[in-house]
């Protein structure tokens, strides 16, 4: 019986070891950087990273970080409108994951985000986007 707790425990050791240190960093996808000019556009100067993820029905988790701001703008992209759609419904229901608008299967928040005049912008320029 003790083997098989060993073996259980070596195997969840094992796969979060893959998850935090040995997966791959997905590739940026195209989209991210069609919404970065989209940005830049609106006057907002991002950098985007690709963040490892593994929550079902995502294709992408995007961060853009922008200079002197305290936050980054999380982008998850999703496999179709209807998986975005259900995904706003929890984060809205989330204390620390602010702001979140969908457009399309793209969703936007903030994680701790303040209100302010970035922020509308953020907001504004996210809610423009044509995919």
């Amino acid at each position: 019986m003790l083997k098989v707790f060993v073996l259980i425990g070596v195997l969840i050791i094992s796969y979060f070891s893959y998850l935090i240190w040995w997966k791959p960093i997905p590739e940026i996808p195209q989209i991210a950087f069609v919404l970065k000019n989209h940005f830049q556009k609106s006057g907002i100067q991002t950098k985007v990273t690709s963040i490892p993820y593994s929550v079902s029905g995502v294709v992408a988790y995007i961060e853009y970080a922008i200079d002197d701001y305290p936050v980054a703008i999380s982008v998850s992209v999703y496999q179709d409108e209807n998986a975005a759609k259900n995904a706003l419904g929890l984060i809205e229901q989330s204390p620390n994951l602010n702001f979140p608008v969908q457009n399309g299967e793209l969703l936007l928040f903030l994680v701790h985000g303040e209100k302010g005049d970035l922020t509308k912008n953020i907001l504004s320029a996210f809610k423009s986007f044509e995919i």
